[in-house]
């Protein structure tokens, strides 16, 4: 047990909950998903905000069966806030790193996946239009910033967006991420392709 002015420093929290530990990160994390092969793909290009990507994480992990990538300088999954957000399911899916879009869309189409490009420009295809339930596919979500990079936009297959009927420009990345992610799912479930 520990006072609480010594948690106060250890936690990066103003009502720090009392409980700490240190942990190592298992070797194999680095290398490989517990997702199969042929399931479903998320790919995370230049994300900055933890809290954002744990949220990502975690709803990713609640929808079930996602590969996961962090494409470019994503945040730490590992980090405080990103931890926290992800409700621990970044130890479960074990997002995969990638430092070049080309080396990892060459082996994702390799592997027989569509590649979506997800942007917020009405010339895109809605995602709602995307016929889900047959093949193997992936979703490619920006920074939330700036978006997709230009070279990652252009090897994607094609470019998706959520329609949106508001006066907003566009949606929080966790946000996108769930819509996207809940139509990638409900779409191959109602066809009987996704177990």
């Amino acid at each position: 047990m520990i006072e609480d002015p010594v948690a106060g420093l250890l936690s990066d929290t103003k009502s720090p909950q009392g409980i700490f530990c240190l942990c190592a990160w298992p070797r194999q994390a680095a290398n490989s998903g517990q997702a199969a092969p042929d399931e479903p793909c998320l790919v995370l290009e230049n994300l900055q905000d933890p809290g954002n990507l744990g949220t990502i994480l975690r709803t990713a992990e609640a929808l079930g069966r996602f590969r996961v990538f962090l494409l470019g300088d994503c945040c730490d999954p590992l980090s405080p806030k990103a931890l926290r957000a992800s409700m621990g399911a970044a130890f479960r899916l074990w997002p995969e790193g990638a430092a070049s879009a080309e080396e990892l869309f060459w082996r994702l189409k390799n592997e027989g996946y569509s590649i979506h490009g997800a942007v917020p420009a009405e010339t895109a295809r809605p995602v709602t239009g995307i016929d889900f339930t047959r093949g193997r596919h992936t979703v490619v979500i920006g920074n939330e910033g700036s978006g997709l990079t230009g070279e990652t936009a252009g090897l994607c297959h094609d470019l998706i967006t959520i329609p949106m009927g508001g006066r907003a420009e566009s949606l929080n990345a966790a946000a996108a991420a769930t819509i996207l992610l809940w139509e990638l799912l409900r779409r191959g479930e109602s066809d009987g392709t996704a177990e």
